[in-house]
C-alpha cells in the first residue's frame, strides 16, 4: 500500500478479515468480506477520520480504489461522519430524495441490497439488518415491528420506498403493511424473487435453537399476509401467490431473468437493479386512505353529555346495543368503529394511529363541549389515547371508563396466525361460556389459513354465534382486526387526572390479578374507582350483566 490512505485501509482489512499481508490492488470482497464487515470497515474507517460509506466500499472493493475515492470525498469531521451505533438502519449509500429501505435476506445478510448501489446513484439508500444483540423474533410480524422502529428513526414521516430479496421481501411487505396501518403513506414496495403461500398444508415448529436461517424460513411458512391496497412491484415473472393479496391495480409484475444460487431470493440483483431504478424514478405518493370510525348507535339528547364506545379486540360497535337499552334513549352514545372489520381497509397497527382518526371523528361530530370515553378490553387503551388527545386539545373529558382492560404497559407476546387464531377461540368461548368445540389437531389438520377460518366459522354457525347464511368469508376482517390488536402494545407516559373507573369481569384464566390490574391502571388514571360486575369478559356487555355499567355511567353522567 501507498500513503497514509491506503496503509490506515489496509491495517483495517487485515484485522477486520484476519490476514496478515493485504496488497494495494486487492479486492475485500474476495478476500473474505462480506456485507456485515462492509459495515464494520466503514465504522473502522470513519473513526480514523477517513469518510466513506457503504456503497463506496461496494462499487470500488480495491483497496488502491477506495482509497482514491475517500480522498476525493470531502473532508467530514468524525464526530459527524460516524454512523449510529446499536440497533439501526444501516446508511448504504447517501443522496437525494425519498430513500429506499431494503430488508435483510433472511440469512442475515445485505449483499444483495449492497449489489443494487451500482444502479442507485442517486436513491439514498439504508440497510435493515438483523439484531445479533437483541431479543430473537420469531414471526415476520414481529421482525416487521422492529424493521418499522429503525425506519421511523430515520424517516419519522413518510413517504416509504421499501424493497426486499426472497425471504426479505416478505419483510418488506409486511412493514409495509404495519406502517400503512399507522396511516403513514408508503409509495413503493418492491418484492425480489418473492413468494408467498397462504395454503401451506403443514406448519412447521418454531425451531428450539435461534439460528437465524431456521427461524426466517419458520417465519415465513407460518407467516398469514393481509390484504391490501399498497403499491406492490414483483420482480421475478409470476404473481407468486401475492394476486390473492393485492388488488389487480396494485400489484405490477416485472419480468426479471432470475439465478437459483442467490439463497432466499431467485432475482439476479445485476438484472433487478436497473429496473428497480426505473421504477423508483416513476414512483408516485399515495395518499392515505379515508376512514371515518364514528356510527351514531342512539341518537339522544341533544342537551346531554355525549358518550363515546370503542369496542375490544376484533368487536364491532354493535357489542354496545344491550348498554344503549339500559341507559336510555335521552342518552347521545355514539361507536367509534375499528378499521379493518369490513376486510376492506388494513387495521391501525397501534394504539395512536386508531386514537387519532377516532379523535378527529369526535371533533368533527361533537366540536365543543364534554364528553365521555369508554373503552372495552383492547378499546381501553384507544379511549385512554382520545383521552389523552382531547385533553390536549382543551377538551373537557367529563369522564373515563375501562371495561376489563389490561392496564398499558402489559408485555405484550409475539403471537403467530396460528396463536391469533386459538385466542380468538377462546374470546368465542367466552361469549358462549362453554367450549366451541375446536380441538388443536382439528386446527393442525386443516389444508392452509383458509380452511382453518372455514372450520371456525362452521363451529360459530352451529353454536349461533354466526348466521346460519353467512359465509366464512365474512371472519376475515374481524380476524385480521383482532390480530392486529392482539400484536399491538401500548406505552403511554401521560396521565388521566379527571373522573375515572375500571370495571372488571370475574376471570379465573386471567394471568395478572384484579388488584394487579387496578394498580397498573392507578399508575395512568389518578383518581381511579374500582368496581366489579357479573358475567365473562365478553357477556359483561350483554344483558342482564350490562346492568352494572349502565348504573355506572347513569351515575357519573348526571
Amino acid at each position: 500500500p501507498e500513503g497514509e490512505i491506503e496503509q490506515a485501509i489496509a491495517g483495517v482489512w487485515a484485522e477486520l478479515l484476519g490476514v496478515e499481508r493485504v496488497g494495494r490492488f486487492d479486492d475485500f470482497f474476495a478476500l473474505g468480506g462480506h456485507s456485515l464487515l462492509a459495515v464494520s470497515l466503514v465504522d473502522r474507517l470513519r473513526a480514523e477520520g477517513l469518510h466513506t460509506d457503504v456503497r463506496t466500499v461496494s462499487i470500488t472493493p480495491v483497496l488502491a480504489d477506495l482509497a482514491a475515492a475517500i480522498d476525493a470525498a470531502p473532508s467530514v469531521p468524525v464526530e459527524e461522519a460516524r454512523p449510529s451505533a446499536g440497533d439501526s438502519a444501516i446508511e448504504l449509500s447517501p443522496g437525494d430524495g425519498d430513500p429506499l429501505f431494503v430488508m435483510h435476506d433472511g440469512s442475515g445478510s445485505l449483499s444483495s441490497a449492497l449489489s443494487l448501489l451500482t444502479y442507485l446513484e442517486s436513491v439514498p439508500v439504508y440497510g435493515l439488518p438483523v439484531n445479533p444483540d437483541g431479543p430473537v423474533h420469531r414471526t415476520v410480524e414481529g421482525m416487521a415491528s422492529r424493521m418499522v422502529r429503525l425506519i421511523r428513526e430515520v424517516r419519522p414521516e413518510g413517504p416509504y420506498r421499501l424493497a426486499g430479496f426472497g425471504f426479505g421481501g416478505l419483510l418488506a411487505y409486511e412493514t409495509a403493511v404495519q406502517l400503512a396501518g399507522q396511516d403513514l403513506p408508503v409509495s413503493f414496495v418492491g418484492l425480489l424473487g418473492t413468494h408467498y403461500d397462504p395454503d401451506r398444508r403443514k406448519l412447521p415448529e418454531a425451531p428450539a435453537e435461534p439460528q437465524l436461517i431456521h427461524l426466517t424460513e419458520a417465519a415465513a411458512a407460518r407467516y398469514h399476509a393481509l390484504p391490501s391496497a399498497l403499491p406492490v412491484h414483483l420482480l421475478g415473472g409470476a404473481a407468486a401467490g401475492f394476486e390473492q393479496l393485492v388488488r389487480r391495480e396494485d400489484l405490477h409484475v416485472h419480468p426479471v431473468p432470475e439465478s437459483s444460487d442467490l439463497g432466499f431470493g431467485t432475482v439476479s440483483p445485476l438484472a433487478a437493479g436497473e429496473t428497480l431504478n426505473e421504477l423508483l424514478a416513476a414512483a408516485e405518493d399515495v395518499p392515505v386512505a379515508g376512514y371515518s370510525p364514528l356510527v351514531v348507535l342512539q341518537q339522544g339528547s341533544p342537551r346531554a353529555v355525549p358518550l363515546f364506545c370503542v369496542p375490544g379486540a376484533g368487536a364491532g360497535v354493535a357489542s354496545f346495543t344491550d348498554l344503549c337499552g339500559e341507559l336510555g334513549t335521552h342518552w347521545p352514545v355514539y361507536g367509534l368503529q375499528p378499521r379493518g372489520l369490513d376486510g376492506l381497509h388494513l387495521p391501525h397497527s397501534t394504539v395512536e394511529a386508531a386514537a387519532a382518526r377516532a379523535a378527529a371523528g369526535i371533533e368533527q361530530t361533537c366540536p365543543t363541549g364534554p364528553v365521555h370515553l369508554l373503552g372495552h378490553s383492547f378499546g381501553g387503551w384507544v379511549a385512554f389515547r382520545i383521552a389523552e388527545l382531547l385533553t390536549a386539545a382543551g377538551r373537557d373529558v367529563a369522564s373515563l371508563t375501562v371495561v376489563d382492560g389490561e392496564p398499558p404497559g402489559t408485555p405484550v407476546p409475539e403471537r403467530d396466525h396460528l396463536d391469533v387464531l386459538r385466542t380468538w377461540i377462546r374470546i368465542f368461548e367466552m361469549t358462549l361460556e362453554g367450549p366451541l368445540g375446536i380441538r388443536e389437531e382439528d386446527l393442525l389438520a386443516q389444508p392452509g389459513d383458509a380452511a382453518r377460518l372455514a372450520l371456525v366459522h362452521r363451529r360459530l354457525v352451529a353454536t349461533g354465534l354466526a348466521p346460519a347464511r353467512s359465509k366464512p368469508g365474512f371472519l376475515r376482517g374481524p380476524f385480521t382486526a383482532f390480530a392486529a390488536a392482539l400484536r399491538t402494545s401500548f406505552h403511554p407516559e401521560w396521565t388521566f387526572t379527571g373522573t375515572a373507573h375500571l370495571l372488571l369481569a370475574p376471570d379465573a384464566d386471567r394471568d395478572e390479578t384484579d388488584a394487579e390490574i387496578a394498580d397498573g391502571w392507578r399508575r395512568r388514571m389518578s383518581r381511579l374507582e374500582v368496581l366489579h360486575t357479573t358475567g365473562t369478559h365478553m357477556t359483561m356487555l350483554r344483558a342482564p350483566h350490562v346492568g352494572t355499567l349502565a348504573r355506572l355511567l347513569r351515575t357519573v353522567g348526571r
